[in-house]
């Protein structure tokens, strides 16, 4: 059966609609019209158009799963919830290029996903803009609406996302309890292919898969109060590091911090601050840092560096002038800072070197 050129869902004021399990596709557009709520009894719900999705008016699905994907997708009043949550919580999954949760001040709608995980995606290859809009354009997700997703985690991206830009992110104010997720994965050249922060960005815990490389913009500063790990190069083109610009940093309160990059250029000012958690430094090419006491942590917390004692061409922040840095052992033994009673590892790619 072909799907419709348009399905609208339609019921009277304050009544609610029972399914068991909804599916609606359309080659153009879903408009749940229905001003009340849908309700699918802990069943999957899943709504695919080509075109837009826009919902007017509540979903419980009891705790199953809920899917979205279309071009557009919006809730279109701000009291309009998708409610997932239930005895056992339901994820939901968003696939659009332009998503408007309509999340003003006194807002009461978005998506509460309870413990469950919210994933939001790109139908088409593009980039993702998180709080600020920061002139990169493609998908963007404001700060308030951010604030209002509920759930355990939060992954934004995928293989349709070439690039994405954090600035002014605030993931702890009781809306996303755990981790969140930031994965580019398109094979793009050029300044694609990243994960970049500005501004100051707070979260529960941070995960960064990305295709090239991960950056903070001069000033950025990430807070986290979970674990961090920023992973680049992912799809093995031998092209990916972590760059910290100029008085940007990276404070983690007590949680762990691990970067799996191929280079590590840490600028004036930048450091990593783990405050007695641990930091793992895993890149087999240069690390470079301006600043001494750039890597830092204190009570029983340990310092794990690999540095590859050579010269190389470090292409910066934006790419286009390459920089020739030469690492060192001295350079990376001056980047340790560690006030407390945690060992201190440097392994030296091109030398030897251990328990500094």
């Amino acid at each position: 059966m072909r799907p419709a050129h348009r399905a609208t869902l339609t019921s009277a004021n304050g009544s609610t609609n029972t399914f068991n399990g909804l599916t609606a596709n359309a080659v153009d557009t879903i408009l749940a019209d229905v001003v009340s709520v849908i309700n699918t009894t802990g069943d999957a719900l899943s709504f695919t158009a080509g075109n837009s999705i826009t919902l007017d008016g509540g979903i419980n699905t009891g705790g199953g799963a809920a899917s979205f994907a279309a071009t557009s997708f919006t809730i279109d009043d701000s009291d309009d919830l998708i409610d997932t949550d239930d005895t056992t919580d339901g994820n939901v999954t968003i696939t659009a290029d332009n998503i408007d949760l309509d999340a003003g001040n006194g807002s009461t709608g978005g998506i509460n996903a309870g413990t469950a995980n919210v994933s939001i995606e790109r139908k088409t290859t593009g980039t993702i803009m998180l709080g600020d809009n920061t002139g990169l354009g493609g998908t963007h997700l404001t700060q308030a609406e951010i604030a209002a997703i509920d759930a355990g985690t939060l992954n934004v991206g995928g293989a349709n996302t070439y690039r994405i830009d954090a600035s002014n992110v605030n993931t702890t104010t009781g809306t996303i309890n755990g981790l969140v997720t930031l994965i580019t994965g398109n094979g793009f050249t050029g300044n694609y292919d990243d994960v970049r922060f500005g501004g100051a960005n707070v979260f529960n815990g941070l995960n960064i898969q990305t295709n090239d490389s991960v950056i903070f913009v001069n000033g950025a500063t990430v807070d986290s109060f979970g674990n961090v790990t920023m992973t680049s190069d992912t799809n093995d083109a031998t092209v990916g590091y972590l760059y910290m610009g100029v008085n940007s940093n990276l404070e983690t309160h007590g949680s762990n911090a691990t970067v799996n990059t191929l280079q590590v250029v840490l600028d004036s000012g930048a450091y990593i601050d783990a405050q007695g958690g641990n930091i793992d430094i895993n890149n087999p090419g240069l690390f470079y840092t301006v600043n001494a006491g750039s890597l830092r942590t204190s009570g029983t917390g340990t310092i794990s560096l690999n540095q590859n004692d050579d010269t190389t061409t470090f292409f910066g922040v934006l790419g286009d002038l390459g920089v020739t840095l030469s690492g060192s052992v001295a350079n990376a033994v001056s980047a340790f800072a560690n006030s407390g009673t945690g060992q201190n590892t440097l392994d030296v790619y091109n030398g030897t070197g251990d328990g500094v």
